[in-house]
Order: structure tokens, then sequence, then C-alpha cells
């Protein structure tokens, strides 16, 4: 069960067919970042509500972090009705 305000966001995200921008595609090549590190980052990240504009209309962006081993990923993710868009990957050190 999907309670709280991230687990609910990122579950929104999930079932959304997912897309990547290009300088997206660009970093995970760079770095080796693969779909399922992407795919751990979405379904158990932290949403950081104030770094991200959950309520712009008509596509909220949301700015995802991983935990753990992926804690030096994070995600500017557009989630729009339809679709779910990795705009930008950002690494960290």
């Amino acid at each position: 069960f999907d309670y709280g305000m991230d687990a609910r966001t990122l579950k929104s995200i999930r079932i959304k067919e997912r897309f990547f921008s290009d300088d997206a595609k660009n970093t995970m090549a760079k770095y080796n970042v693969d779909t399922l590190k992407i795919s751990t980052i979405l379904n158990s990240g932290d949403v950081d509500f104030s770094k991200g504009a959950p309520r712009e209309k008509p596509c909220a962006t949301y700015f995802v972090t991983g935990k753990k081993e992926l804690n030096n990923i994070s995600l500017l993710v557009k989630r729009c009705d339809s679709a779910a868009t990795i705009q930008k990957i950002i690494m960290s050190d």
C-alpha cells in the first residue's frame, strides 16, 4: 500500500509510459546508468518536492534521489497525464 506522499508520487510516475530526454540518455551512457537503476530509484527513492514543481500544469516536475548505493543519482522527472519523461539525470560525488 502506498500511503506516504513519496510513495504515491513515485507510483504515479511508475505507472505511466516512460521516456528519456536526449540529455538523460547522454548521462546514462556517460556514467553507465541503466534502466534498472532508474527503476530502482523510481521504486524507493526520496522525492524532494521543494526542488521540483509538483503543482505545475499540465505536467508536474519532481526531483527524485536514489537511496543507499544509488544516493549519488538524482532524477528530474516530468509527469504528464499519460507519460513520464526523465528530463535530466544529475550525478553527484
